[in-house]
C-alpha cells in the first residue's frame, strides 16, 4: 500500500514529461480568435519542447487560458502556424505576460531541430558525427 502512495506522489510531483530547450531565435508571432476577429501579436519563445512552449508577450494583448492559439516562429513560412492551447498565463502588473502553451500534436523532428539549433544545424554536421541521441532513428 505504501508503494502505491509513493508512486502517486512521484507522478504528481513530476511536472514535465519531456525536456525543454532554449531556441536559437526566440522571435515569433502568436495569433488567436477574439469574437469574429483574428488578433496577432509579437512574442518571444522562452523555451520549447516537442509538446509545448513557454512564451513571453506584451501584457496588453494576450489570449486567455484554455483558448486556442497559433504560433509562428520567425523563419517559418507564413502558412505554417503551430496550433496549441494556452494552458496558463501569468500577467505581470506592468511587465510582460508569460504563457504556457501545449501543442495539439508533437513538433516534427526537422522543425524542432531548426528552432533549437538553427537552420543549418543538420547540414553542417554529418549524421555519423552526431551524438547517438540526435540521430533520426531514435527520435520517436
Amino acid at each position: 500500500m505504501s508503494s502505491q502512495i509513493v508512486s502517486v506522489y512521484r507522478a504528481a510531483s513530476e511536472r514535465r514529461r519531456v525536456c525543454r530547450y532554449i531556441v536559437k531565435d526566440p522571435a515569433a508571432q502568436m495569433g488567436w480568435w477574439e469574437n469574429e476577429a483574428f488578433k496577432s501579436a509579437p512574442c518571444k519563445i522562452l523555451d520549447l519542447s516537442i509538446q509545448g512552449s513557454y512564451l513571453e508577450a506584451d501584457g496588453r494583448a494576450t489570449p486567455a487560458a484554455d483558448q486556442a492559439i497559433w504560433l509562428r516562429p520567425e523563419g517559418i513560412p507564413e502558412h505554417e502556424w503551430i496550433k496549441g492551447i494556452v494552458v496558463g498565463n501569468r500577467r505581470g502588473f506592468f511587465g510582460p505576460c508569460k504563457l504556457r502553451v501545449r501543442f495539439d500534436s508533437p513538433l516534427e523532428y526537422e522543425l524542432f531541430n531548426q528552432l533549437v539549433y538553427g537552420r543549418g544545424h543538420l547540414l553542417e554536421t554529418p549524421e555519423r558525427d552526431l551524438p547517438e541521441h540526435e540521430r533520426n532513428h531514435i527520435w520517436r
